[in-house]
């Protein structure tokens, strides 16, 4: 007998923002996947909700890629195809299932910013014949929104005709204020989040929200993300003793070591409660990072840096950030 739900998602914001949506988040089954999450955080979530502990097989990536281990890949495809025939219905980040013989009703949750807002706002766009072909034999589909039959996001965009009647716009706001003191705190306790870890903080701070460039590039050194954060502060005119820097959960830099004066809040949590806590400050800051976006009415003012010179990013990345999508 097929179990109702399975949530499959991969970043802390999207979890959140599911139970928030949903409030019957404790009973379903979850699949967590990739480098947001880390094989400690798993075990703690365990005590919580139902993880599958094939979760720990997907840390930090889904699969690997089909080029360099193929035998693994296609393993791992076929374990995955084992687990979803067990559920009628998926909620997370259904796109990333990527599977045509997955037979499962899909529903995407998210905030609808960055891949998945220019898929939704330009439409499906079939890939030429020979590229479909090939994602078939490596069990990928060809258009990975194609087969997603409900889409919640917490932005409202101008959806292509292909989607506009899947799409679901909510206010994280009102699911937040929506919640009893109870239902609050289970939450809270879920992410390891404490309020009194928020009372230092006043209008007089500013956030910066940085991001895993050196992580995810062999390109890009530490140093030189960090000088790049250090340079645009100086020029912002922001202290570093009236700061607070939120890492990005895939992110390995130990920010204390070069901003001894400055609040860092460790990253086990979605960034997007702490306005819903009740946090104001003067200015947010970051490259193109999406969590600054829930500080709008939280703050004075909201930076998108992109690939300014202080960071001298390599040119791809810098056209690549240029082009991203932050309102």
């Amino acid at each position: 007998m097929k179990t109702n739900t399975l949530v499959f998602e991969n970043t802390p914001y999207s979890l959140f923002l599911y139970f928030l949506y949903d409030p019957n988040w404790e009973e379903k089954d979850y699949l967590l996947w990739g480098d947001r999450f880390t094989q400690d955080r798993l075990l703690f979530m365990k005590d919580n909700i139902k993880v599958l502990d094939y979760s720990h097989t997907l840390i930090p990536r889904l699969t690997p890629k089909f080029q360099k281990k193929p035998v693994e890949y296609i393993k791992r495809k076929w374990q995955l195809r084992n687990i979803f025939s067990k559920y009628d219905y998926c909620i997370g980040n259904a796109r990333e299932i990527n599977d045509p013989a997955i037979k499962i009703e899909r529903c995407q949750i998210e905030d609808g910013i960055g891949t998945t807002h220019k898929e939704l706002v330009n439409g499906v766009k079939n890939k030429s014949f020979i590229l479909g072909l090939f994602n078939r034999l490596i069990l990928k589909e060809p258009i990975k929104t194609s087969k997603i039959n409900k889409i919640i996001l917490t932005k409202n965009i101008n959806a292509a005709i292909d989607f506009k009647d899947k799409i679901e716009i909510v206010n994280l706001e009102e699911l937040w204020l929506s919640k009893s003191e109870q239902e609050k705190n289970k939450i809270l306790n879920f992410f390891d989040v404490k309020i009194s870890d928020f009372n230092q903080i006043n209008n007089s701070f500013s956030v910066l929200f940085t991001q895993p460039f050196s992580e995810s590039r062999i390109d890009y050194s530490e140093n030189s993300k960090i000088e790049g954060y250090k340079q645009i502060l100086c020029k912002l005119g922001i202290s570093e003793k009236l700061l607070v820097i939120k890492p990005h959960p895939a992110e390995k830099t130990r920010y204390r070591d070069y901003f001894p004066d400055s609040i860092i809040i460790e990253s086990t949590f979605p960034a997007e409660l702490m306005p819903l806590l009740g946090v104001k400050v003067n200015k947010v800051v970051t490259v193109t990072s999406s969590a600054a976006k829930s500080f709008e009415g939280k703050c004075d003012e909201i930076i998108h840096t992109k690939a300014d010179d202080c960071f001298n990013f390599p040119k791809k990345l810098a056209d690549g950030l240029e082009r991203t999508v932050t309102e």
